[in-house]
């Protein structure tokens, strides 16, 4: 038998389920906003007189709680804005209403950060409704052009200044996370609606962007069921109190292909994400399906790895042997190498420097690869998952960043 192989503890990335508190509402900009009437006379010689400077600086005047402006009588004015202030819900539309009728070619407000969605014109009001809903634990900001080339009534009239305003939005929920997760397959779960019944993601009304995002903010949400292929050990980590590991690894998996920090955290850009996605679930279903791998100690050892129930790869593998065994339990794969010197010490003291290939690390120092060996099915490693060649390569593009590994027995 072959010389055990390890390699030395490699760094693990931590990844923990935060708190998603609403962000602190950042203040608003004045919103009374005077006339600049279309066509207006211009003093003799034809340039307009500076108003009388008091050498400051113009000031904000702060906006009412409810968004109301103050401003002169019958001139063309902001006079609401819902939402406002911040702990809201973001389900309802954006809806900014004026003293006047507006234009149809009316320049139109800036939101940021952007949201999937649209502005409508409805008589005295802009309203912008989202994909989906506005995220959980954001501050959005509204800009609102002023001057000549500033928001238009049906007369002609603009508003005289720019104005901004902002509203946040209260932290989202996480049965709200993990019902958009699973929608978007990122969970090994199908949903179950309020009425009864199962009901895949990619098919239900319990997945319909209205649903999600009244989950996002405590609405009832859907309830998960494991999906019907789920291994035992699979269907156990689903619905942990915390979240638990195979949330952490969605959240990871999801933010990989949205180009985010994989950081496993449900911050205020994985919301901004995860809401617009969740906007139309079936257009943003996680490419290549969900994928698992178990490792099973009771002899012969095996690894079996699976994408969206399929059986991808079934494998004899070797664990770790008494001295240095694999440990049980269930963690995420943090980082890939195609290929890698191991090089570590064995418990007897010798040094070793071993080429392996197909890396996938899980536990500190743990990994899937592929090292020769005379046989496989027995232990033989020093905590690795070693497996033959062609079973590595095949199950590599499958143990992606945020994989969940289980190993049992």
């Amino acid at each position: 038998m072959n010389d055990p192989r390890r390699r030395r503890t490699a760094r693990a990335t931590a990844v923990a389920l935060a708190g998603t508190a609403a962000l602190a509402l950042a203040g608003t900009a004045a919103l009374a906003l005077p006339v600049t009437p279309a066509g207006a006379a211009s003093p003799a010689g034809g340039a307009r007189r500076p108003a009388a400077s008091t050498g400051k600086p113009p000031t904000a005047t702060t906006t009412p709680a409810k968004g109301t402006s103050t401003g002169t009588p019958g001139s063309f004015r902001l006079l609401s804005t819902t939402p406002s202030g911040s702990g809201v819900a973001g389900t309802a539309p954006l809806v900014l209403r004026f003293s006047q009728p507006l234009s149809a070619t009316t320049p139109l407000p800036q939101l940021s950060p952007s949201v999937p969605g649209t502005w409508a014109r409805d008589a005295g009001e802009l309203v912008y409704r989202p994909v989906g809903s506005f995220a959980p634990g954001n501050t959005f900001t509204v800009r609102l052009p002023g001057g000549r080339g500033g928001i238009r009534s049906s007369s002609g009239a603009t508003l005289a200044q720019p104005a901004q305003l902002q509203f946040s939005t209260r932290g989202g929920t996480q049965t709200g996370a993990e019902a958009a997760l699973a929608a978007l397959d990122y969970l090994p779960a199908t949903l179950v609606p309020a009425t009864g019944g199962h009901l895949t993601a990619a098919t239900a009304s319990a997945a319909t962007p209205a649903t999600l995002a009244g989950a996002f903010y405590g609405a009832a949400a859907p309830r998960l069921a494991a999906a019907a292929w789920a291994p035992a050990p699979l269907r156990a980590l689903l619905g942990g109190a915390d979240g638990g590991v195979l949330l952490r690894g969605a959240v990871i998996s999801f933010q990989r292909v949205h180009g985010l920090a994989m950081t496993g955290i449900l911050d205020a850009p994985t919301w901004r994400a995860l809401a617009a996605a969740a906007g139309d679930p079936a257009a943003n279903q996680q490419p290549g399906g969900y994928t698992y791998a178990l490792a099973d100690q009771q002899q012969p050892e095996t690894l079996t790895v699976y994408d969206n129930g399929h059986v991808v790869v079934h494998t004899l593998a070797n664990t770790g042997i008494p001295q240095s065994p694999t440990a049980n339990g269930s963690f995420l794969v943090y980082e890939r190498l195609a290929s890698q010197v191991m090089q570590g010490t064995n418990p007897w003291g010798t040094h070793y420097a071993d080429p392996v290939s197909w890396v996938a690390y899980f536990n500190g120092g743990d990994a899937v690869h592929y090292i020769g060996r005379a046989a496989y099915g027995y232990p033989q490693s020093l905590g690795c998952i070693e497996t033959p060649y062609t079973a590595a390569e095949t199950a590599w593009p499958y143990l992606r960043l945020g994989t969940v590994v289980t190993v049992e027995g």
